[in-house]
């Protein structure tokens, strides 16, 4: 199975982060209040940043991926709807609802969200190097999701050959027993929020 550059993904999600809910290239504010939330994640042991950008326009969403890709401490995970000139992330993640895109380079990784092993196996069909496999426990940003549990975690981990990232209610306390089940790594929001 495949190494993974990165194992502690901190999900940046700007309705949590940010003070304004459409940020503006040109307040100051965005940016500071961005360091502050990304020191905050490496500070808590985050080696990757995954952006959730759907909601922004699209020039906030270029410089917000371009700023995050020049980290020198975390892998950007960038959306795979998100490619554009310049951007050289460490993987581009692919929503269920994404059209599927070729990465531009044969060293970007690519990934995808799976809620069971079906979604795990068709990833895998696809050529997906990783799959984000969620939600393992329940979670706030969706409290409407079953849990899939840490049974079944461990049942889709022993049964595919590809890494899977445990995400949905992950708290460093739940971090080992994920990895005990089998996850390649975890990613969550509000473990990297504190």
């Amino acid at each position: 199975m495949r190494q993974l550059p990165f194992q502690r993904i901190a999900i940046f999600q700007p309705s949590l982060v940010l003070s304004e809910t459409q940020p503006s290239l040109a307040k100051p504010q965005m940016w500071s209040e961005l360091e502050i939330w990304l020191n905050q994640a490496v500070q808590a042991g985050a080696d990757a940043v995954y952006a959730r950008l759907h909601k922004l326009a699209g020039p906030v969403q270029q410089a917000l991926l371009l700023y995050l890709a020049s980290h020198p401490k975390l892998a950007l995970l960038a959306p795979g709807s998100l490619q554009f000139p310049g951007l050289r992330p460490a993987a581009y993640h692919f929503r269920g609802s994404d059209t599927l895109a070729t990465a531009p380079s044969q060293d970007i990784l690519r990934g995808r969200s799976c809620h069971d092993r079906n979604a795990v196996e068709k990833a895998i069909s696809q050529g997906m190097d990783y799959v984000f496999l969620s939600p393992v426990f329940s979670t706030q940003t969706h409290p409407e999701a079953e849990p899939l549990g840490l049974n079944k975690l461990r049942v889709i981990c022993s049964e595919v050959d590809i890494p899977v990232i445990a995400l949905g209610g992950i708290h460093p306390e739940r971090e080992k027993t994920c990895r005990l089940a089998g996850a390649s790594g975890i990613a969550a929001i509000g473990m990297f929020l504190r």
